[in-house]
């Protein structure tokens, strides 16, 4: 079965120094030449770059594929003991300082405080109730997603690394 098209093939010439590190981090990264190509392609076009929504997605999408990996490696019984307890704590450290800062992230955020002011705006200047407003909704907003992103985090972190240093990280433990 062949795999779908991305789009159009595209050739271009690189030293066989450039290749052979691009090879490398490809291969650390558990992704093709190609694929590693493209990523590469797409971090530095300037639309991209400029605009944030690009840059939130992709560093999720990447957060998200390098957990699932990390997930899938640390509970492969091909692996080495060895790589799979350090793919297993890696995933389990991971998880835990995501949730550490979005967490710090969210709580440093004064939704409170910005709630009281916009409530104490004088209702006469409506220039400053409608920063007041913004100020507050924005802070709201910000919680709000931070709280959604805490949401999309695996829950298994310390389970799986528990789980990677068994003899068999598939066994049925009956959980």
């Amino acid at each position: 079965m062949a795999r779908p098209e991305i789009g159009p093939k595209t050739e271009v010439r690189l030293p066989d120094d450039v290749v052979t590190t691009i090879d490398a981090d490809a291969a650390r990264q558990h992704i093709s030449r190609a694929e590693w190509l493209r990523r590469a392609a797409l971090h530095y076009l300037p639309h991209r770059a400029l605009d944030p929504r690009h840059l939130v997605t992709d560093a999720l999408i990447e957060t998200d594929t390098w957990l699932a990996d990390t997930r899938e490696w640390a509970l492969d019984p091909d692996e080495s003991a060895g790589e799979r307890a350090a793919r297993g704590a890696a995933y389990a450290q991971c998880v835990s300082q995501m949730r550490d800062a979005i967490r710090q992230a969210r709580d440093s955020i004064r939704v409170q405080e910005l709630s009281e002011e916009y409530a104490q705006a004088p209702a006469d200047d409506r220039a400053e109730w409608g920063r007041r407003w913004g100020r507050a909704s924005g802070a709201d907003m910000a919680a709000k997603i931070l709280d959604a992103l805490l949401l999309t985090l695996p829950l298994d972190g310390t389970r799986v690394e528990t789980r990677s240093r068994l003899d068999d990280p598939l066994m049925d433990l009956g959980d």
